[in-house]
């Protein structure tokens, strides 16, 4: 399917499709569920994001037991970080800091995320 074609599918000027198609934006969620549709496909296959009720049914079919007790907002933290080897690594290099350094490093990204 073309851009054009899709574009107009959807309601979208083919400019703004491709933005999406290259990163430059994001779609909300009102296009995501129209992209969707046309692919005949659900939102968790075209994003490729999970949603939160599945992640934490698989984390608890996997772990059972041990995750009882834990909130989901921990668990899907958790899947997140399962499934992504860079942020691995980072956080294993920010646990070998000092601690000092380490409260200085989460008061930053409090502060980053107080910014969005």
């Amino acid at each position: 399917m073309s851009q054009a074609s899709l574009a107009k599918e959807i309601n979208l000027s083919r400019s703004t499709l491709a933005k999406y198609e290259i990163g430059e934006r994001i779609p909300d969620l009102v296009t995501l569920g129209k992209l969707a549709a046309v692919f005949s496909i659900g939102l968790e296959e075209l994003t490729g994001i999970k949603a939160p009720g599945e992640i934490v049914r698989e984390i608890q079919k996997r772990y059972g037991s041990q995750v009882e007790g834990i909130r989901e907002d921990l668990l899907e933290q958790l899947y997140i970080l399962k499934e992504n080897t860079k942020l691995q690594e980072v956080l294993v290099k920010l646990l070998k800091t000092d601690p000092k350094r380490l409260r200085d490093l989460i008061k930053v990204i409090e502060l980053l995320i107080e910014m969005k």
